[in-house]
C-alpha cells in the first residue's frame, strides 16, 4: 500500500472511532481496569469477569460479562455502575440481582439497558460500597426455563480507577 492509502486508512479509522482508550498493558501497568473516555462524555472503567457464561444454551461460544462503572462530568456528577452481557435477561424494565460483595449479600432491582443485554444502577452510593471490596458475585435470573446467570469479578485496583475516572470527572469519591 502507499503512503496515501495508509494514511486515509488511518484518518478513517480514527474519524470512525467512538472511544479513546487508555490500555494499560500500553502503559506498562498490569491494572486489569480499562479507561474509557467516550465521545458522548462519560468516562468508564471496565474489568471482565473471573468466569465465562455460554451464549444460548449451547457451550459453543463462551463469553466474560464486562463490568463497568462511569460517570458524566456535569454539576454533582453522575455515577453509574452496569453489566453487560451478550444474551438477553427476562423481564420488563428490571432485573432482579443478588449481589455478594465479599461474604455480604445484597438483593436489589436494576435497569434493565438495550436489548435486555445489560443492566444497570445509577447513584454514588452503589460504587462507593465497592471501594474496599475485592470481590464482586451478581447472580440473576435469565429467563423462567433458562435457569440462573452468575459473574464473578475481581475488584482489585477498583479504587485508583474509580479515584482516575473521578478526578477525570471532576467528581471523586472519598
Amino acid at each position: 500500500m502507499t503512503l496515501h492509502a495508509n494514511t486515509r486508512i488511518i484518518i478513517g479509522l480514527l474519524a470512525m472511532g467512538t472511544f479513546t482508550t487508555i490500555a494499560p498493558a500500553a502503559l506498562g501497568q498490569s491494572d486489569p481496569w480499562r479507561i474509557v473516555n467516550g465521545r458522548d462524555g462519560a468516562i468508564t472503567a471496565s474489568v471482565v469477569s473471573i468466569g465465562t457464561l455460554s451464549v444460548g444454551s449451547s457451550r459453543v461460544i463462551e463469553y466474560h460479562p464486562t463490568f463497568t462503572i462511569g460517570c458524566r462530568p456535569t454539576e454533582g456528577g453522575s455515577w453509574s455502575q452496569s453489566v453487560q452481557l451478550r444474551d438477553p435477561v427476562a423481564g420488563d424494565q428490571s432485573v432482579d440481582l443478588s449481589l455478594r460483595i465479599d461474604g455480604s449479600v445484597v438483593s436489589e432491582q436494576w435497569a434493565l439497558g438495550f436489548q435486555k443485554r445489560s443492566f444497570s444502577r445509577e447513584g454514588k452510593d452503589g460504587i462507593a460500597r465497592l471501594l474496599g471490596a475485592r470481590r464482586l458475585k451478581i447472580v440473576w435470573r435469565f429467563g423462567f426455563l433458562a435457569g440462573n446467570g452468575e459473574a464473578d469479578f475481581n475488584l482489585a485496583g477498583l479504587r485508583d480507577a474509580v479515584a482516575r475516572i473521578g478526578r477525570m470527572c471532576g467528581d471523586e469519591l472519598s
